[in-house]
């Protein structure tokens, strides 16, 4: 019986270093998120002055479930609240030509749809976002 005691506890260290050996292991896997801000510009730069696009398809005064019956068949719905209204809205941006094309398939389902322009995290005045967005877009050229 001696003899089991002391062969189960080595048995019992090894496998507790080995995971220990594994930690530092998961270190390269940090580089995964590396790919992320290349797909990912247009919402670093959201901090700064890149405008966001995005379709607005419902506003309520009260709060909606994003499961709910309303947003069926309707993926990535995000909300904010501005003047005491949730809004709810799908899409994100920075290409009007390809929000514009969104807003067209919600409009099937949300007749009401419509786009709606961000900076710096907050809403702005559309009239002025398109007009930042064609400089920007004519300067590129």
């Amino acid at each position: 019986m001696e003899e089991n005691t002391p062969a189960t506890k080595p048995a019992e260290k090894a496998p507790a270093s080995k995971p220990a050996e594994k930690a530092p292991a998961t270190k390269p896997a940090e580089k995964a998120p590396a790919t992320k801000p290349a797909e990912k510009p247009s919402l670093a730069q959201n901090n700064d002055s890149v405008i966001i696009f995005k379709v607005q398809i419902v506003a309520s005064s009260n709060n909606i479930p994003t499961d709910s019956e309303v947003f069926q068949g309707v993926q990535n719905v995000e909300s904010y609240t501005d003047n005491g209204m949730v809004k709810y809205t799908v899409g994100k941006t920075t290409d009007f030509d390809e929000i514009g094309k969104l807003k067209k398939e919600m409009a099937a389902k949300f007749p009401q749809a419509f786009i709606v322009a961000f900076k710096k995290g907050e809403r702005m005045d559309i009239s002025k976002a398109l007009k930042e967005y064609r400089n920007y877009k004519n300067n590129r050229k």
